[in-house]
């Protein structure tokens, strides 16, 4: 299954009142779709469920530490598959 698939499946269960059939990769989560970023937070951490992995998404969520305006569900569907098979970072010592 591709990974806007997986996305679009984990939407339903994070907000029943999407519609799968209108969405696309060009469809933005906060424009279009109205999540907040506790729906994005469980959308993220279904995709860690669904995919058996980790993923870090702070660079994707946080480019320059500042926190992105808007995502759209190709631009997280394309950092999920670059980043599917890296290294989790190593844990820095305090």
């Amino acid at each position: 299954m591709a990974v806007l698939d997986i996305i679009k499946r984990n939407l339903i269960q994070v907000r029943q009142d999407l519609d799968l059939d209108w969405m696309s990769a060009d469809t933005r989560m906060r424009a279009e779709l109205d999540l907040t970023s506790i729906d994005l937070l469980n959308l993220l951490a279904l995709m860690t469920q669904s995919l058996g992995r980790k993923i870090m998404y702070e660079s994707l969520l946080l480019p320059g530490g500042k926190p992105r305006p808007e995502l759209t569900l190709g631009e997280l569907a394309a950092f999920i598959e670059a980043n599917l098979d890296a290294a989790a970072p190593a844990v820095k010592a305090m």
